[in-house]
């Protein structure tokens, strides 16, 4: 596997140790300040931000400090599901599977409606900076399977990517979407398979498969407040040294402006970049998506260059970012995760 030359491109353009530290600050003052304007997913009795809400906190009378947990903590600890989450998720389940997404996937995948806007924009980042020949792929919350057969169509017909390709794997919460996905690629593709489950709670079979490529398209911000250590621990067991993981996600300023969304937290990607980093897997490319088309481009006074650029924004700032990680099992320990 070349995952060497993909992180050479992807390097090429995005990263710099000075930058990444000075965006990663600019992030943590950017999440505090939108934490305190916006509930968490359905928690509806506390808009608190998000470390608060999970942290051991107290208040001294003299000097009025504060102690948290550190973000070491938080993406270190796997806390089993409460009866509380798990009704979440099961709500969830129903939410889709009544709304008018649950058809529109299925058509998309089946070729009869044009994929989402982000969704092409994804698949073109991919073909251009990520993909390789011969991967394995895993899209952990896969819908309907509608990326997992963009990626297949592009094995099929990018020349630098036809011949041989490994095992395609999806996972997704929505019952309805899995026995629809299962059948449907069964009968189109060889080793191609798709399992109920969460991203922090699947089984494949044989359980010790891993994947080459895993893509999690618009799905961390769907990940519960508690199970950041469950994710990461999951991911190490599906991946091998020179993995590369590709997430696709709203800025925090198009999720504070943007509402529908049933089951949707604020995603905190300096916890994320953190979690990533301890779990073994390095970053790779951290940026803003350009490319996705949504008739909304108003830019504002101040925005730099490279906003500029972008066809889709809220609140005068691109919409959503690109992210890639590799595995390097030769330069970072495996992180150890505690189950509470």
């Amino acid at each position: 596997m070349r995952f060497g030359e993909t992180k050479r491109r992807l390097n090429s353009s995005f990263f710099n140790p000075l930058l990444l530290v000075a965006l990663l600050s600019v992030l943590i003052v950017m999440q505090n300040v939108y934490y305190n304007h916006k509930p968490l997913g359905n928690d509806v009795e506390s808009s608190t931000p998000f470390i608060t809400q999970i942290a051991t906190s107290t208040t001294a009378a003299n000097n009025n400090s504060l102690e948290r947990e550190t973000i070491e903590d938080i993406v270190n600890k796997c806390f089993p599901k409460s009866a509380e989450e798990e009704e979440e998720l099961k709500n969830e389940i129903k939410h889709y599977e009544k709304s008018s997404k649950f058809k529109a996937k299925i058509k998309e995948t089946q070729g009869e409606a044009v994929l989402a806007a982000h969704h092409i924009s994804i698949i073109k980042y991919l073909k251009e900076n990520v993909l390789e020949e011969g991967w394995s792929v895993l899209d952990l919350g896969a819908a309907a399977g509608g990326m997992l057969q963009a990626v297949l169509t592009a094995y099929d017909e990018v020349p630098s990517l036809k011949g041989s390709r490994g095992r395609f794997q999806g996972i997704e919460l929505t019952t309805g979407w899995v026995e629809f996905a299962s059948k449907y690629f069964a009968s189109k593709y060889d080793n191609v398979f798709f399992t109920a489950g969460d991203i922090t709670d699947f089984t494949i079979d044989p359980p010790n498969q891993t994947f080459d490529f895993i893509m999690l398209n618009d799905v961390m911000e769907h990940l519960q407040k508690r199970r950041y250590g469950c994710f990461f621990k999951k991911l190490q067991s599906v991946t091998h040294d020179g993995s590369v993981v590709y997430m696709h996600t709203p800025t925090p300023t198009a999720q504070n402006v943007e509402s529908g969304q049933y089951f949707e937290l604020t995603l905190p990607h300096h916890i994320v970049i953190t979690g990533m980093a301890l779990a073994g897997f390095e970053l790779v490319a951290f940026e803003h998506d350009v490319d996705t088309e949504c008739g909304r481009s108003r830019d504002l006074k101040i925005s730099p260059r490279q906003i500029k650029k972008a066809k889709c924004k809220m609140g005068g700032w691109a919409k959503y970012y690109h992210t890639t990680f590799v595995r390097t099992d030769s330069s970072k320990k495996e992180a150890t995760f505690v189950l509470h």
